[in-house]
């Protein structure tokens, strides 16, 4: 794998660049004293994957991983990320893909997203991620087929 994070963080971005035209940005933190007791690991780095989309300006959570070091986290993703595409298409992935119909209340304009999540509660808290709820306006939740 990767000899650093900066390797693996410019593939990361050239795997999503690639896929949806969106830009990758991470997040590296430290996980709390309870959520470090939950994993009974002294050091575990939190490795949160946002991505931007330039069409209308608004930043989704795509992953969240954990692992003992960064480089160990990018790695991580960077492995999530490639293999995603291949295990969305099994119908036994575990994932569910689902079409958000929102719009930002400020300007109206609708847009629509898609998401994959392990399940309808966590594709919504990726929609949400870093967002005022009373700034968005939701219109529909759609699953989407399994292809």
């Amino acid at each position: 794998m990767f000899k650093n994070i900066y390797e693996a963080e410019s593939a990361i971005q050239a795997l999503v660049k690639n896929d949806n035209n969106c830009s990758a940005h991470f997040k590296y933190t430290s996980l709390c004293k309870e959520e470090r007791n939950i994993l009974l690991s002294p050091n575990i780095v939190k490795l949160e994957l946002i991505t931007h989309n330039p069409q209308h300006n608004t930043h989704f959570l795509l992953h969240t991983i954990c692992a003992q070091t960064e480089l160990a986290a990018t790695n991580a993703l960077y492995k999530h990320i490639y293999d995603l595409k291949q295990t969305l298409k099994k119908p036994d992935s575990g994932y569910v893909n689902y079409t958000i119909e929102w719009s930002i209340k400020i300007d109206g304009k609708v847009q629509f997203s898609s998401f994959y999540g392990t399940d309808l509660e966590d594709v919504v808290r990726k929609f949400y991620y870093g967002k005022t709820k009373r700034a968005l306006n939701v219109f529909s939740i759609k699953l989407n087929p399994i292809s």
